[in-house]
C-alpha cells in the first residue's frame, strides 16, 4: 500500500470514529461535541498531505516530482472530504 492511502485511512478513521462517538452521546446529559476534533482532524490531514507533497517537490526536476507531489495531494484531498 502506499504511504498517502495508509495516512488518508488513518485520518479518515479518526474522524469517522469521533463522529460516531458523537453522535452516540449526543443524548445523553454530558455531551460533548466533537465536530471541532473532528473538522481540526480533517484540516491537519489536509495540511499534512500538501506537506509531504511539497516536502520533497524539486524544482530542477519537474517530471521526478510530479508524482510524490500527487501523492500528497491525495492525502489532502481525501481528508478533505472526510470533514
Amino acid at each position: 500500500m502506499e504511504y498517502s492511502f495508509i495516512l488518508s485511512l488513518i485520518f479518515s478513521s479518526i474522524m469517522l470514529f469521533l463522529a460516531f462517538i458523537d453522535l452516540k452521546t449526543f443524548h445523553k446529559p454530558p455531551h460533548q461535541n466533537y465536530k471541532n476534533i473532528i473538522i481540526s482532524t480533517g484540516v491537519l490531514g489536509t495540511f499534512v498531505g500538501i506537506l509531504i507533497g511539497l516536502w520533497s517537490f524539486d524544482t530542477m526536476n519537474i517530471e521526478k516530482s510530479v508524482p510524490t507531489l500527487l501523492e500528497g495531494l491525495k492525502t489532502a484531498f481525501i481528508t478533505s472530504l472526510s470533514e
